[in-house]
């Protein structure tokens, strides 16, 4: 028994084949040696049945799964041969759990894992607290919830194995397996759900096995593979391309010292062929697709024995060889892409995880064929194959969008419009799962940048149906953008209606909105964990509410609700899509579309871009040539969208100036895509008539539903109706601003009770607490855009700053009007426009029912005058925030009269609000 405990100090599995023949064989002597009822002849058994199960890598090899199930009986005879009282139990029946896990894999059959859980479950019962126990149903949950794609397995085990990995010595050894067990877990779950934290934390796992390993370590081409996987991942996501040639090297390496066929190799090869084939699309470079082919074609000639191996191998061959053809029209190579998937498709059961990739990988080789053959049947195959991978509730819902969103192109593409109907929806549908509010706010916003146009895509396609309704284009625009501004306001709802019905339902909502609505620390996982468990529950109960009572409990308004939105004047809602362009206006009575054929997105981003490089010139008609240039491109892009946007909406509308008496009409512009950050108020060809400021005041709003909400908002108690002026002149690493103290002394002169933040007292925490008191503000300092990451565009304030996120999370409910003299105010990220994250929207979704901001920097002296005008009293004796869009028209239109040829002097300032 002594030598076998040495023997089992030495085995580190079927990569040490010398250790574990000779374990093997050691055991069978002894147990020849052990008389029927020897009294330690249990702990033989387990040896024995220990020294099979790491003798061989799981496989389909009839020998293999013989081998396995000989260990389960031999654990099976050793838990019923133990005496009374003698402290194995657990760890044979942990033993005997892991044999079944190991059955699971070999055979496929998803009943082994579920015994292996339900075992290890009663086993943590009768043994709280047990290390050993926890860590095993950690692991068997982490491989059921992998195998057959159950999430929630690996939101149990992840918990459960880094619970595990903090109790477990440092130089423990069985800590790399431990470390590369979570780190998949961790992947493999973030990768199912999204959460790009999950995968970081994963990556780090996966970086910590490597640094603990030695090259000779039986384990580290397990976890050379598994952090191979993530550097994938992070390259994509983070466009860190420079990690593709590491990634590359360290799989060659890792190749070429493995010399036998084994899991290792053909996992290797196949990896290496995924990472060469993203790095041949970016460069084209054949010598990287020859190598990719070679890699795949190596990697099928393995037989691993593991069926889930065998099919994400399958996809990256098949990608391979669609790259080829796209290179080179080999019909053959397009042939065996499809026969290499099919086969894939064949060998997963129904309702896996998988399935939904596979089938839109296939499709998307049927639609190549379709192409080339004109083939109606191909259509039909790729319909089919990517409304199951959309409609697949078991798959990620990554995938399921990829594959809604093929569909959608597909179907427009041959105007299949009841198709396009329906996958519109879906597609929208799934937005909001995809960023669902218990990630946290990186991954959300990286999630819908993904898919940044979906909803415009959506709504175009069903405007392209003759028979289409302009409401259900609308309905899909207002569920498919500012979808983490609705689920901000969902978690703010007035609960009023539910308290008096179900009050303890009420007070926990309240508590569970109060965790999701605050800050969390982004750098601690125990904090994005409690954010996930608040989610989940925050969705049973809202579930829970809508069975008894409530069906429409936190679901948006309908057509009639968000028609109050029109009550003061239109709203003209710009769809900019490649399928089409279209202007929705709701009235009081009618939604109308109106098409704007000339309106794309390559149009808009070519003149958003245009737009921004003209304003970094500084543009001057009287200086330099390069300034002289960057005038006239401005000025012909606000004739531009005059001729393609605004002119045949004010048309429509009959919108031609001042009604009798001299009082303006209305207009609210809610533009789609990069489209919002253009003036369209501003828009006009210098010519008598053609310009949207000599005909309508015009205000702006994210959505049609926050228009409403701004709406419907009460007016806050006189007392709060005062304003808070917050003064920054100066601020480290930024030029001065030499109005900004100008600009708070009138405020303070002409504005009776206001309060002044003198520059030392203008901090982040001060600014907070005073805006609970004020029901105006107005800040004069320092705006930042970060438009890669809008949340984090900024007030810059004394020792500090407030963040477009900061400012969002704030629950100012008397807040009235804000008036924001800072740059870039109400301008949002380049990925995320329809989600308007910028400081303007930020204080909107805090509380504030007006708010003025600017879409770039202006010149001081220009920026006092529109200061001054916006709070000059008009027809009363004081500032009134609700005259605060004419207030602003008006002011603009003093600024065009002073600088006529500068449009970009004196168009930059907004409104937002009803």
């Amino acid at each position: 028994m002594v030598l076998i405990s040495l023997l089992m100090r030495r085995v580190g599995g079927p990569e040490t084949p010398v250790e574990t023949t000779e374990m093997v064989d050691a055991c069978r002597s002894l147990l020849e040696l052990m008389p029927p009822g020897y009294p330690h002849r249990h702990a033989a058994l387990a040896y024995l049945g220990v020294a099979l199960s790491v003798q061989q890598h799981p496989s389909e090899n009839p020998r293999v799964i013989a081998i396995f199930r000989e260990s389960l009986e031999l654990f099976d005879e050793a838990i019923r041969l133990l005496p009374p009282g003698v402290p194995f139990n657990v760890q044979y029946r942990c033993n005997r759990t892991a044999a079944l896990v190991q059955l699971a894999e070999c055979t496929n059959d998803r009943t082994f894992l579920d015994q292996a859980v339900a075992d290890l479950r009663a086993l943590r019962t009768e043994n709280p607290g047990n290390a050993s126990v926890d860590l095993w149903l950690g692991m068997a949950l982490q491989k059921r919830g992998e195998r057959i794609g159950r999430p929630q397995d690996l939101d149990e085990a992840i918990p459960l194995l880094r619970t595990t990995m903090i109790d477990l010595p440092h130089d423990h050894q069985g800590r790399m397996y431990m470390l590369i067990s979570l780190g998949e877990a961790l992947v493999v779950r973030g990768s199912y759900s999204g959460s790009h934290r999950a995968m970081a934390e994963g990556a780090d796992m996966l970086r910590q096995a490597l640094d603990a390993s030695s090259p000779d370590m039986p384990l580290r081409g397990v976890g050379v593979l598994a952090h191979a996987a993530n550097q994938l991942n992070i390259a994509v996501r983070e466009q860190r391309w420079d990690l593709l040639d590491e990634l590359i090297a360290s799989l060659r390496e890792l190749l070429s010292a493995t010399a036998e066929p084994s899991r290792v190799k053909a996992v290797g090869a196949s990896r290496l062929g995924e990472a060469l084939n993203l790095r041949y699309r970016l460069s084209q470079r054949q010598a990287d697709l020859d190598e990719a082919i070679e890699a795949t074609s190596s990697a099928a000639a393995i037989d691993t024995g593991n069926v889930l191996d065998r099919v994400r191998a399958a996809r990256v061959r098949a990608d391979s060889l669609q790259l080829r053809y796209d290179a080179h029209h080999d019909e053959e190579d397009l042939r065996v892409a499809m026969n290499v998937l099919d086969g894939a498709r064949a060998e997963l059961p129904d309702g896996h995880p998988l399935l939904a990739s596979l089938n839109h990988d296939f499709a998307a080789l049927a639609i190549v064929a379709l192409a080339r053959t004109r083939d109606s049947a191909y259509y039909v195959v790729a319909r089919d194959l990517l409304r199951e991978a959309a409609e697949a509730r078991y798959s990620p819902v990554k995938a399921r969008l990829v594959a809604a969103e093929s569909l959608l192109g597909l179907a427009v593409a041959v105007r299949d419009d009841a198709t396009s109907a329906q996958t519109a929806q879906l597609a929208v549908d799934l937005l909001p799962v995809h960023a669902w509010h218990g990630f946290d706010r990186a991954d959300q916003e990286f999630n819908l940048a993904m898919f940044n146009q979906v909803a415009t895509d959506a709504a175009a396609a069903v405007l392209q149906n003759d028979k289409a309704s302009a409401k259900q284009a609308l309905a899909l625009l207002e569920k498919g953008r500012g979808v983490l501004l609705q689920q901000a306001l969902r978690t703010r709802a007035d609960l009023t209606r539910l308290r008096e019905r179900a009050p303890q339902l009420a007070k926990r909502l309240d508590t569970l909105r109060s965790e999701l609505d605050g800050e969390f620390d982004d750098e601690a996982q125990a904090a994005a964990d409690r954010r996930s468990q608040a989610a989940h529950e925050w969705d049973r109960l809202v579930e829970q509410v809508r069975r008894n009572g409530f069906a429409l409990f936190l679901e948006g308004p309908d057509l009639r609700k968000l028609r109050r939105a029109a009550s003061a004047g239109p709203v003209a809602v710009l769809n900019v899509s490649d399928v089409r362009s279209d202007a929705l206006i709701l009235t009081r009575r009618h939604l109308r579309r109106v098409p704007l054929p000339g309106l794309t997105p390559a149009a808009v981003r070519e003149r958003v871009t245009a737009f921004r490089a003209a304003l970094d010139e500084k543009p001057d008609e009287q200086g330099t040539p390069a300034q002289q240039q960057a005038a006239a491109a401005i000025r012909d892009i606000l004739g531009w969208l005059w001729h393609e946007v605004t002119a045949p909406v004010l048309a429509h509308l009959e919108l031609t100036g001042p009604r009798r008496g001299g009082r303006w009409p209305r207009i609210w512009w809610c533009p789609t895509g990069l489209l919002a950050a253009l003036p369209l108020h501003a828009a006009g060809t210098g010519q008598p008539g053609e310009s949207v400021l000599d005909r309508v005041v015009s205000s702006y709003t994210p959505t049609v539903h926050e228009l409403v909400r701004t709406r419907s908002r009460p007016r806050p108690p006189e007392t709060l109706r005062r304003l808070l002026a917050v003064t920054v002149p100066e601020s480290p690493d930024t030029a001065p601003i030499p109005s900004a103290s100008k600009e708070t002394r009138l405020l303070a002169e002409r504005l009776p009770g206001t309060t002044r933040l003198d520059p030392s007292d203008s901090t982040p925490q001060r600014t907070r607490d005073e805006l609970l008191r004020h029901a105006w503000a107005h800040f004069a300092c320092h705006g930042n855009q970060d438009l890669a990451n809008p949340s984090q565009g900024e007030l810059v304030l004394t020792d500090g700053r407030l963040t477009v996120l900061d400012i969002s999370r704030m629950r100012l409910d008397h807040a009235e009007f804000a008036f924001l003299s800072a740059c870039d105010s109400a301008l949002g990220g380049k990925d995320l426009p329809d989600e308007s994250i910028h400081l303007a929207a930020a204080l909107q979704l805090a509380g504030f029912t007006h708010v003025i901001g600017t879409l770039w920097p202006i010149g001081d002296a220009p920026a006092r005058r529109v200061v001054q005008d916006v709070y000059a009293p008009q027809g009363g004796d004081r500032f009134e925030p609700e005259q605060s869009a004419f207030a602003l028209h008006r002011a603009t239109r003093a600024l065009r009269e002073r600088y006529p040829d500068s449009p970009w002097a004196w168009a930059a300032h907004v409104h937002f609000g009803p």
